[in-house]
């Protein structure tokens, strides 16, 4: 298979689907992945612990474009087996535990000695030490430990939110798994570009590295937000219901279901007032600005739904994406897999087996010039596919040293609005590279000016908001309206390795400053582009934020509570999936210019970022293995499986027994369980569901939720406690592992933070520095970078250029 990093070769010894997934992304990539087959044998060998069984639809589905060259399986390894078949490769994925334990399956030291170049990729649930580490795995027990489920239902959809609502968690949909796979990525790709400090990304990779992640800290490091505004508020907000400050930025119903509409600026509600008819109630003094429309919400959104239900979402989408109003109707997983935008860029593929079954798959979110999407994605080899041979350069690298800044040398142009971009661009300058961010007063999306604020004192280097997803950078105010500002910023694209933009399509090109302007004056440039729809397809010049993202992709349609219509996520989570798949291509990109000294425009899908999460749902629903609707936070197959509340206001656990140990610790701890023969089975526990709910609920109901998470676990349950933002900086796992960073800022003080989420031979990788003060770095970008004098800024100046 030909891609950008066919000069990789990659074995995949993963049991879990984190790993299984990255492995897949690898090869979706060009790698040549070898994939050793039926590891949870292996893993049961290795950890004395049981492991649910996959679908076998959606087995095939995760192991797409590997191969089975290795004459062995799990059964028969043995670590001498295993060493075999790692010469001449540069990859080892596994998330077994082969190196961790008291008896480890390999021994690091021999297998570094052995192959000095090879670098180990390790995934796991929890991490190997820390309160959690033999916590049994489940993505329910990871969502909640993050915080995911503490903020979903997510804005906009929480106006109506009940208080008697429990957390959620998408329906079959393993979101943490996923998620970790593709984060693991994103450390891989990193690590291996490490180099000796060139500018150019020239000299070899440095390899010879133990890279660690677990899907924990992968999952809340994304989730961010809530976080940062527990942490500039000082107090954790209610779950719901909760109206936004402007409106409308709202999920409403519609005559077929539900839709997103985001009118709040002065311009689109305007627009969308002549939509609607131009009713007189629009023009009123108490709606006449997106601050009174929330106040008024309760009489403005009856208003609204009045127009809303007479049409449906398909009709208003339309038009008011007409006026460039962002909207879209929440859609079913059918109506995504069918949608011509998605088949035009060939995104949703398909593996025919040798059955002929037709088993559908998402590939990498992106697309690099030079490397068009396949029609078909192909399903597991065997022995009769060619070996590949390895072009990585493994005998002239530096093994053994730990490259903590990876992209040190690397100059990056930032233009990010909102989230996407912006937190793509804090890992890459996490990770070492002078991230240059231009930033502009002229920018509805100035995070400068958006609350919260510290000490709830607005300030422009005060904002909770900004000092996050700026940590690292450098920034410089450009005023892009004026052709003196695009001149600027156009100087300093040429003279940059990479130039980040999600602004809405054509807006860069109008100003001069698209890829095809940038790529004549500098070839080697890796220019990201972040739009909802991607740059390219019928929808291309949609407008869209998270929860049009949200909306689109098809989640929505297993998200919600049992017989309840679709919800959206929370903690804009649409945006930090997009921007680890932004960070996964850039550096993709860096990879391949590496090898062949070009550069490449890279276009991002936000939308086909967040359709990766639909994995599961996706192909149960094409091959008809199971049936999936939207149930709260049960599983499509598995018995307990869900939130349940505990002693307390808005407390919750989540429990889940999937496997028969898991079962058999459950029942020794909630009387009357073993003996009721509603639930001698797991498929009996899945048909009496609701009645197995109701009594493990009356048992949590009137106890503390960390005493039982720890008392279940003790059992061998998959049990966690659902932490609110503060609990999950200050939770005893967290603390014991040294997750979260404290960053000092000289106006708002010190602040807690998540670290970049994987450990390089046994350290977080990066470095965290606080966001830039207003014009701290404007001086010396201008004369360091650009050679302007203080005579040249005077001009720029008076020219309104500079702000």
């Amino acid at each position: 298979m030909s891609g950008p990093l066919a000069h990789l070769r990659v074995v995949d010894v993963t049991a879990s689907l984190a790993g299984a997934y990255a492995a897949r992304l690898l090869g979706e990539l060009g790698a040549d992945v070898d994939r050793v087959s039926r590891m949870r044998n292996l893993y049961v060998r290795i950890k004395g612990r049981e492991m649910t069984e996959w679908d076998p639809m959606l087995h095939r589905s995760l192991n797409a474009n590997k191969a089975h060259r290795s004459n062995t399986d799990a059964d028969s390894l043995t670590p001498e087996s295993l060493l075999a078949i790692l010469d001449g490769q540069d990859i080892l994925i596994e998330d077994i535990g082969l190196l961790d334990g008291d008896a480890p399956f390999l021994d690091w030291d021999v297998l570094h000695t052995r192959y000095p170049h090879l670098t180990v990729v390790s995934l796991t649930p929890y991490g190997n030490d820390g309160p959690l580490a033999n916590l049994p795995p489940s993505d329910l027990a990871t969502w909640s430990l993050s915080g995911m489920a503490w903020t979903t239902p997510g804005p906009p959809d929480t106006t109506y939110d009940l208080p008697s609502e429990p957390p959620l968690m998408p329906t079959g949909a393993s979101v943490p798994s996923l998620m970790a796979g593709a984060v693991s990525v994103v450390g891989t790709l990193a690590t291996l570009y490490a180099d000796s400090g060139s500018s150019n990304g020239a000299s070899p990779g440095v390899t010879g590295t133990r890279i660690e992640l677990t899907e924990l800290e992968a999952i809340t490091a994304l989730n961010y937000h809530p976080v940062t505004q527990r942490e500039y508020l000082e107090y954790v907000l209610d779950r719901g219901p909760n109206i936004l400050a402007r409106q409308p930025n709202c999920y409403i119903e519609c005559k077929d279901g539900y839709i997103v509409i985001v009118a709040m600026s002065a311009r689109h509600w305007e627009q969308f007032a002549e939509v609607m008819g131009s009713p007189e109630w629009a023009y009123t003094e108490d709606y006449d600005d997106g601050t009174k429309r929330a106040m008024n919400w309760d009489a403005v959104s009856v208003l609204m739904t009045n127009w809303t239900m007479e049409k449906t979402g398909e009709e208003i989408t339309t038009e008011l994406q007409a006026r460039n109003i962002p909207a879209f109707w929440a859609t079913s997983i059918e109506e995504v897999m069918t949608h011509e935008h998605v088949k035009e860029r060939r995104y949703i593929r398909n593996i025919t087996t040798q059955d002929g079954q037709q088993i559908p798959y998402t590939g990498v979110p992106f697309i690099l010039t030079g490397y068009p999407r396949n029609e078909e994605g192909k399903p597991e080899a065997d022995d009769s596919v060619p070996v590949v041979p390895s072009t990585n350069g493994a005998s002239t690298s530096h093994a053994g040293s730990t490259p903590s800044l990876p992209l040190k040398g690397i100059r990056v142009v930032d233009f990010g609005q909102y989230i996407a971009i912006p937190y793509c661009a804090k890992w890459l300058a996490a990770l070492g590279a002078d991230v240059i961010q231009v930033e502009s007063r002229e920018n509805p999306a100035d995070f400068r000016n958006s609350p919260p604020f510290a000490a709830q004192i607005p300030g422009m280097n005060r904002a909770g908001a900004y000092n996050t997803l700026s940590m690292g950078k450098r920034a410089i105010p450009i005023n892009l309206r004026t052709e003196e500002g695009r001149d600027v910023a156009r100087r300093l694209c040429a003279s940059a390795d990479i130039v980040l933009e999600n602004f809405s399509t054509g807006l860069m090109e109008r100003w001069g400053l698209g890829y095809g302007d940038i790529a004549p004056l500098n070839p080697r440039v890796i220019y990201t582009s972040v739009a909802a729809f991607g740059r390219s397809g019928p929808l291309k010049d949609y407008s869209g934020l998270h929860s049009i993202i949200n909306a689109f992709c098809g989640l929505a349609d297993v998200t919600g509570y049992t017989d309840g219509h679709r919800r959206l996520l929370g903690s804009y989570f649409p945006d930090v999936v997009s921007a680890t798949y932004a960070t996964m291509a850039t550096l993709t990109a860096l990879h391949d210019r590496k090898r062949t000294g070009m550069g490449h425009h890279v276009d991002v899908a936000m939308t086909e970022a967040l359709m990766t999460l639909i994995t599961e749902p996706m192909v149960a629903r094409a091959v008809g293995s199971y049936t999936l609707s939207r149930d709260g936070s049960h599983h499509p197959l598995h018995a307990p499986h869900n939130i349940f509340p505990a002693a307390g206001d808005d407390q919750w656990i989540a429990v889940t027994a999937r496997t028969d140990t898991e079962w058999a610790g459950l029942c020794n701890i909630i009387d009357g369980l073993a003996n009721d023969t509603r639930f001698a089975t797991p498929e009996s526990r899945k048909q009496n569901e609701a009645a197995l709910d109701e009594i493990i609920a009356a048992w949590t109901a009137s106890r503390d939720k960390y005493e039982m998470a720890e008392q279940l676990a003790a059992a061998g349950v998959s049990a966690a406690p659902i932490l609110d933002p503060l609990e999950v900086v200050e939770h005893p796992h967290q603390q014991a592992r040294g997750f979260f960073a404290t960053i000092d800022h000289p106006e708002a003080g010190p602040r807690r933070t998540a670290k970049v989420p994987w450990k390089v031979n046994g350290e977080h990788a990066g470095e965290l520095r606080r966001a830039p003060m207003l014009n701290e770095h404007t001086d010396a970008i201008l004369t360091e970078i650009l050679g302007i004098n203080q005579e040249e800024t005077n001009e720029l100046v008076a020219a309104d250029a500079l702000r």
